[in-house]
């Protein structure tokens, strides 16, 4: 019979591999992020037309959140339900884009988007 402190120095076993200090952390992150479900006060619903120029055909809802901060992932993730509701409300002129942009903007994007409207009207 073999006692168990023989067993950890048997020469047939592999001993454990202790850790390294250091951990590598992938630049972007492997694990999706969880889809939240959003509330009616932090989003805006736009109802789109499936053809812009006839609006007799059926409509479909695009729930687009207001947007104030948040990593790039949730800035381009938001930019393109954006550009979604535009298309779908048939906005594409200049002014149009501006004041529905500056609808779903809030806190520090705002605030952002304001000042280089102000800046872009000085210099121009």
């Amino acid at each position: 019979m073999v006692s168990k402190g023989s067993m950890k120095n048997a020469p047939g076993i592999p001993k454990k591999k202790k850790k390294s200090g250091y951990e590598i952390k992938p630049a972007i992150a492997l694990i999706c992020p969880v889809k939240l479900k959003l509330k009616k006060v932090e989003c805006i619903e736009i109802n789109c037309h499936t053809d812009p120029e006839n609006a007799d055909l059926p409509t479909y809802t695009i729930q687009v959140p207001y947007f104030g901060d948040g990593t790039p992932e949730v800035f381009l993730n938001w930019l393109d339900m954006l550009q979604k509701a535009l298309a779908g409300q048939c906005i594409s002129d200049g002014p149009g884009m501006f004041n529905y942009t500056e609808c779903v903007l809030t806190g520090d994007a705002l605030s952002y988007y304001l000042l280089v409207l102000h800046l872009r009207s000085i210099l121009s």
